[in-house]
């Protein structure tokens, strides 16, 4: 696969997203500061400390080391990280992520209030990004590329499952996938531009069982952040949690997985 049909594939299956295809979309960023306060790794915890020990491990990160964490959010790979670098650059466009990363007062971790495509010249021993939608992208990777004189490691979802919330956009018209965030995408891409990147898999099964209530509320949040509800999509969104009810309660059982892609830059 040369690298045109690489992009091709990998930019038609990121634009099912309805980051692409929803009003607002386009201004997305306005969400992560909303929720600044509340993110939590809480349904990736253990995948989370996986790929931490794996990069330990591996050598990937240590002592010696200087790391930049791309799109970090409130530190949640830097924290850990951290333990495990000489220093920890966290560059993010929420102030409110942000805070949260200086309200730790880690001693070796300095944040910066940036766009990720638009950072300053910067470069650390080993570039990082875990989970950011803006850096999902054949520039993303150059930006990461740029910042890194020794290694490149990247996260992203590989979850094989639909979930709740495709089921709710269908129950919409909308035919909405989280597919374009694959990791096999990238690496697809890097192996066309010459680079030799290696791809691991980290999963775990999550339980949830929460009031059909609470969950249908937290869905209605989430899609009217993309869009206006327009008259019948609330109740469209709650009959679709409804769907999945029993006895006014939502159980789900989903498996998270994530990828992890590592590479030397050129």
């Amino acid at each position: 696969m040369d690298s045109d049909e690489a992009v091709r594939e990998w930019m038609a299956e990121r634009h099912h997203h309805p980051m692409f295809n929803e009003p607002n979309g386009s201004s997305f960023d306005s969400f992560w500061e909303k929720g600044a306060s509340t993110y939590s790794a809480s349904s990736y915890d253990r995948v989370l400390n996986d790929i931490v020990s794996c990069m330990v491990d591996e050598g990937y990160v240590d002592p010696g080391r200087s790391l930049i964490d791309i799109g970090s959010g409130p530190g949640t790979f830097a924290a850990p990280l951290s333990r495990h670098c000489a220093s920890v650059l966290c560059a993010d466009i929420s102030p409110g992520m942000l805070a949260r990363i200086d309200a730790m007062g880690l001693p070796n971790v300095t944040t910066l209030l940036s766009d990720c495509m638009s950072l300053p010249e910067i470069v650390r021993d080993v570039s990082f990004s875990s989970l950011c939608p803006p850096m999902n992208c054949p520039e993303g990777l150059e930006v990461m590329e740029r910042t890194a004189s020794e290694l490149c490691v990247y996260v992203s979802s590989a979850d094989p499952c639909p979930g709740l919330e495709i089921e709710i956009w269908k129950a919409l018209g909308k035919d909405y996938s989280y597919r374009g965030y694959d990791t096999r995408y990238p690496a697809r891409y890097l192996e066309s531009r010459g680079r030799s990147p290696e791809l691991r898999f980290f999963s775990q099964t999550n339980e949830t069982a929460e009031p059909e209530s609470v969950v249908a509320d937290r869905f209605v949040r989430k899609v009217s952040a993309y869009r206006t509800l327009a008259e019948g999509e609330e109740g469209i969104i709650r009959g679709a949690v409804a769907d999945r009810s029993e006895d006014g309660t939502v159980r789900i059982t989903a498996e998270v997985r994530l990828g992890m892609l590592v590479w030397e830059p050129r």
